[in-house]
C-alpha cells in the first residue's frame, strides 16, 4: 500500500507477488491484495480472486465495488455498468448498488443530457432504502453542489446545504460534511452558519488548514471587526499560511487581515506573493490587485494604488469586487 502510494508501481508489484494467502485469510485481506493489483495495473491477477470473494458472498458490495473499478480503470464503463445493472437486478433492496450506478453515470466520459436526472434518481433511491446511509447522503450533497456551480441560482446551492445537514445529523463528528457545510453556507451568505460550521471542523480537527483560513477572512472581512475576532483571525491565518506556504488564497487571507490590522507594509508584500502564484487570467488575480491598492493607498502610496487598479479591471474582465474596484479607482483619480 505504501509503495502504490508513492508510486513505485514496481517494487509494489515484487511486494505484492511476494504475499501467499490462504483460503482461510480473512475477506478484507484477499479484497484489499485484489485492490492492490487493480492499482498496479494487474488488473488479470485482480480477477480471480474478485470472482471467488462474489461467489463465496454475492451480497458484499465492496466486492462488487472493486469489480465495477476494474472495468472502469479499463476504460470499459459499459461494462462496469451492466454489471451493476445485473446486481441490481438480484438485488433491488441494496443500497449500495444505486449509489455505486450513480457514481459510474457521473464518472463516464459520454455524459449525456439526462446524466444528471438518472444520477439524482439513483441516489434518491439509495437513501429511500436506507435513510441512515452517509455515503450515500455525501453523493448527493456533492451532485447538488456541483450542479450549483455550473448552473448557478438558489435551488442547487439550496439542495447541497439541506443534503448535507441530513448527513451532519448522523454523523456530527465528521469533518468533512461540517467543512462542506461551511464552504457552502458562506458561499450562501449565510455567514454565521459558516463560522460556526468550521468552528465544528476545527473542534474535531484542529490541524484542517482550509478551515482556518476560511473562518480567518469570515472573521477579519466585515467593516469594523472587533481586535478579539482580529487577534483571532491572524492566528488562524498564519497557523494556515504555515500549512499551506505556496497557498495564493491563504496569502490573500492573512494579507487582508494586516491590512485591517493596519499594518499595510506587511499586507503588501503577501498580496504581491499571491498574485504571483495565481495564473494569468485568474479570477482573484482582480481580487488581490483589489486589495493592494487598498494597502498602497493606507501605505501612502496613492500612485502605485490606482496603477493596480487599472492592471485589475484590465486584466480580470469579471471578478466579485469589481464594481468596489471601479468605485474605488474613481474615489483615488477625483479625491
Amino acid at each position: 500500500e505504501a509503495l502504490v502510494r508513492l508510486k513505485r508501481i514496481h517494487e509494489a508489484r515484487e511486494a505484492l507477488h511476494a504475499i501467499q494467502l490462504p483460503d482461510s485469510a480473512p475477506v478484507e485481506a484477499k479484497l484489499k491484495v485484489a485492490q492492490l493489483y487493480r492499482r498496479t495495473r494487474e488488473p488479470k491477477l485482480a480477477a480471480p480472486i474478485l470472482e471467488k470473494l462474489h461467489q463465496e458472498d454475492p451480497k458484499n458490495a465492496a466486492v462488487m465495488a472493486e469489480m465495477a473499478q476494474a472495468d472502469l480503470d479499463e476504460r470499459q464503463p459499459e461494462q462496469a455498468m451492466k454489471k451493476v445493472d445485473g446486481w441490481i437486478a438480484q438485488q433491488p433492496d441494496n443500497p449500495a448498488l444505486y449509489e455505486m450506478r450513480a457514481k459510474i453515470r457521473l464518472g463516464s466520459p459520454d455524459q449525456k443530457a439526462d446524466t444528471f436526472d438518472k444520477a439524482e434518481a439513483d441516489l434518491k433511491v439509495a437513501i429511500e432504502k436506507d435513510p441512515n446511509r452517509v455515503e450515500t447522503l455525501m453523493t448527493l450533497g456533492k451532485l447538488y453542489r456541483e450542479a450549483w456551480r455550473k448552473e448557478g441560482g438558489e435551488k442547487r446551492l439550496d439542495q447541497a446545504i439541506a443534503t448535507f445537514d441530513k448527513a451532519h445529523a448522523l454523523q456530527k463528528n465528521n469533518p468533512a460534511i461540517s467543512l462542506e457545510l461551511a464552504q457552502l453556507c458562506e458561499s450562501a451568505g449565510r455567514t454565521q452558519q459558516a463560522k460556526e460550521y468550521y468552528e465544528d471542523v476545527l473542534r474535531i480537527d484542529q490541524d484542517q488548514a482550509a478551515a482556518k483560513n476560511n473562518l480567518a477572512w469570515l472573521l477579519a472581512n466585515v467593516d469594523n471587526p472587533s481586535p478579539t475576532d482580529l487577534d483571532r483571525a491572524l492566528q488562524l491565518a498564519q497557523d494556515a499560511k504555515n500549512a499551506l506556504p505556496n497557498n495564493p488564497s491563504v496569502a490573500d487571507t492573512l494579507g487582508w487581515i494586516m491590512y485591517k490590522k493596519g499594518i499595510p507594509a506587511a499586507a503588501i508584500a503577501l498580496f504581491r506573493e499571491a498574485i504571483d502564484k495565481y495564473p494569468e487570467g485568474h479570477p482573484l488575480r482582480g481580487t488581490v490587485r483589489y486589495h493592494l491598492a487598498k494597502a498602497y493607498d493606507r501605505n501612502g502610496e496613492r500612485d502605485r494604488a490606482v496603477a493596480e487598479l487599472k492592471r485589475a479591471l484590465d486584466e480580470v474582465s469579471n471578478f466579485t469586487e469589481r464594481a468596489d474596484a471601479e468605485k474605488f479607482l474613481k474615489e483615488l483619480q477625483t479625491g
